[in-house]
């Protein structure tokens, strides 16, 4: 799966699988639930009371912190040797900023049983991923798999150029996941009828061990600080826990407002 550096927004690369049952008769069943607008701005408020005092470091541009609002189109599957099941993304989907104690929060929650959580660190001329967690459930298992990542420390979006590159490499306790990055372009973005200036950063993530496999991401960030305006990405790897099976995502998210909600 993949992930952005560049301002603010990073996404990761972890799966979740089933366990296969050992009878028709007990088929397990999977269902999913649309993450709640209203239900990220409550644990926001509370994270922002729990973290005040982080809120005023001095760092480089970044966005406001609340709740942002995407539209979207995706889903994701997965494929064992006895259970194959998909859950459907479109409608709209939550990304959550909040201070943190080395810089910034972000989570992405698309669905109950699918939601991503990184923190970046932040100074007062670079930032850089140092954690992320990857959260699925299918057919009622969940499986949550937090990484730790080192490498990747980037300027702020007003100070990214064409051409510039770098890496990070995230570990779990059965996987790595390496990211090349790269800035291919200064374009805009129409967000709510207005040209946004942005920078497009694409990046190539390799998955090893559990998952293995190979993603893709392009981000288009907004240049003054890095607020995520429009996303595509699209995974596609081989899991080997639970007897083994495949797991896809595909997904793209399109701000809908750059006022978050507080």
């Amino acid at each position: 799966m993949k992930r952005k550096f560049g301002g603010a927004i990073v996404a990761v690369a972890a799966l979740a699988i089933a366990v296969a049952a050992a009878a028709w008769s007990f088929w397990p069943r999977d269902s999913v639930s649309r993450a709640a607008f209203g239900d990220a701005v409550v644990e926001f408020r509370k994270e922002m009371k729990r973290n005040q005092r982080f809120a005023h470091r001095e760092t480089g541009p970044i966005p406001a912190f609340g709740v942002y609002r995407y539209r979207t189109r995706g889903q994701e599957s997965i494929d064992t040797a006895a259970l194959g099941t998909g859950h459907n993304y479109s409608g709209s989907s939550t990304i959550t900023l909040t201070p943190s104690r080395c810089g910034l929060t972000e989570r992405w929650d698309v669905l109950v049983e699918r939601w991503t959580e990184a923190e970046l660190c932040l100074s007062p001329e670079t930032s850089r991923v140092i954690r992320v967690t990857d959260f699925h459930e299918f057919f009622g298992r969940p499986r949550s798999t937090p990484f730790s990542c080192q490498g990747g420390a980037t300027p702020y979006t007003p100070g990214l150029r064409v051409g510039m590159r770098w890496n990070t490499a995230c570990t779990s306790e059965d996987s790595s996941v390496t990211n090349e990055v790269e800035v291919v372009g200064m374009e805009t973005v129409r967000v709510a009828g207005r040209e946004i200036p942005a920078v497009h950063v694409s990046s190539d993530t390799t998955l090893e061990g559990d998952p293995e496999g190979t993603a893709g991401q392009d981000s288009w960030l907004r240049r003054s600080d890095g607020l995520l305006l429009r996303r595509t990405a699209s995974s596609d790897a081989q899991v080997e826990t639970a007897g083994g099976g495949r797991f896809r995502e595909n997904y793209e998210l399109e701000l809908i407002s750059t006022r978050p909600k507080r």
